[in-house]
């Protein structure tokens, strides 16, 4: 995918975001660099000057203090110096990659960019495990704006310097909302790369729309899977919701790691009862007071049944799950089996549309012809169903057990619009 976009230049409007998150990150980068080098070269060894490795005190005390010193104070003559000796290093170790990185260090700072970048990517070949060879990499990258060439720097960097991360995970979010750049970052949401969770649990709650890093997912052919990655993939799926991002979500849901796409649309509770990703398939609430939990149909082959719960005095909902439409009307059918409480206990089925406007509202469950039938919102793309129990004024809780629930899709012939 990267190689789709690695030649071309990006310029234009949409560059100068990825432009200003990228030359900030470099120049973080090199000043960090600059700061621990200096501590190094005069024997003092702080605990993050391991973050850019060991190669600033591998080489001679004349080129540590030479790039110390050109880091500081930039000028022709230091460059010259610099490169002098990194060069007398070459000719005793010609696979030492900390005098190739010297080299281009000094060619970057009297200008030759063309010549530090093709000696930096030398010295990149020699070895990924040096941090400020991709640090000075991506500053190379970034001036001739190759966008996907630095995502790639970025990932060498991250992938052997993993305390890196953490400062620059939130920069890379920030590139999210352009379509290039999101294309170019598909290629690293992979089960093998080991910096993608955490990039998922910086993404998840820090981007301000889901959409973009949703969009991201979506585009790759296979998510990589572990317990950790479904429960960041499980707030992009409420996410979605909350934003009504119904059609992304329905795109993006038959990807998931072990969800199933008839649970996007089937209504029966022993069909979805398991669905991983809610509330794409039914969930119930446990409270001191109120509650529900599904179980086995009472009906061979039913499938599930849910049954409720609710002491006196108490209200909520107990039950809810989303149901993606293809705009059709539908009816939801249920038979109850089981029902006792107060004379006031109360149980309604809720169908509420989340795409447009438009709900609707059984009778109390509690009394009335044990089967029953409601249609819900017309044209609706998204509807939650949400089942809400009150336990009522007295001394018993009230039971209600809802088997053969179940949607059909076709005509509305008989509607109860609230």
């Amino acid at each position: 995918m990267g190689s789709e976009h690695s030649q071309q230049a990006i310029t234009g409007p949409r560059f100068r975001l990825l432009s200003w998150f990228l030359a900030v990150s470099a120049a973080l980068l090199l000043m960090m660099a600059a700061f621990f080098h200096a501590a190094a070269s005069i024997g003092l060894q702080l605990p993050w000057g391991q973050w850019f490795g060991s190669s600033f005190t591998v080489q001679g005390i004349d080129t540590r203090r030479l790039e110390q010193r050109l880091a500081r104070r930039p000028d022709a003559e230091t460059a010259a110096q610099l490169r002098e000796a990194a060069t007398a290093i070459l000719m005793a170790e010609p696979l030492e990659r900390s005098a190739w990185r010297a080299i281009g260090f000094a060619d970057r700072t009297a200008g030759e960019a063309q010549r530090s970048e093709d000696v930096l990517t030398a010295a990149h070949q020699l070895s990924r495990r040096d941090p400020a060879v991709q640090a000075l990499l991506i500053d190379a990258v970034v001036g001739r704006r190759d966008v996907a060439a630095t995502l790639r720097h970025f990932d060498a960097l991250m992938r052997t310097e993993p305390e890196a991360r953490e400062a620059l995970l939130p920069r890379l979010t920030a590139v999210l909302g352009d379509a290039e750049a999101r294309r170019d970052l598909r290629q690293f949401v992979r089960s093998d790369n080991p910096w993608f969770r955490d990039f998922m649990v910086v993404a998840v709650p820090r981007v301000r729309a889901i959409a973009p890093l949703a969009t991201m997912l979506a585009d790759v052919r296979t998510l990589p899977d572990d317990a950790n990655l479904r429960a960041h993939y499980a707030d992009v799926v409420t996410r979605l919701v909350n934003e009504r991002e119904f059609a992304l979500l329905r795109r993006l849901y038959p990807k998931l790691p072990g969800a199933r796409s008839q649970d996007m649309a089937s209504f029966d509770i022993g069909q979805a009862i398991d669905a991983l990703y809610p509330p794409v398939g039914w969930m119930t609430v446990t409270e001191v007071d109120f509650g529900a939990e599904i179980i086995d149909s009472t009906f061979p082959g039913g499938g599930g049944a849910i049954e409720i719960l609710a002491d006196p005095l108490s209200r909520g909902t107990v039950a809810r799950r989303l149901l993606l439409t293809d705009g059709r009307p539908v009816r939801a059918n249920w038979t109850m089996v089981d029902r006792s409480g107060n004379r006031d206990a109360m149980l309604m089925l809720r169908l509420r549309c989340l795409s447009a406007e438009g709900t609707t509202e059984s009778a109390n469950l509690m009394v009335g012809p044990a089967r029953g039938t409601m249609m819900g919102p017309d044209g609706c793309l998204a509807v939650m169903a949400e089942f809400i129990a009150e336990g009522g004024a007295g001394r018993d809780p009230a039971n209600a057990l809802v088997d053969r629930l179940s949607l059909v899709s076709g005509p509305s012939t008989r509607r109860a619009t609230r």
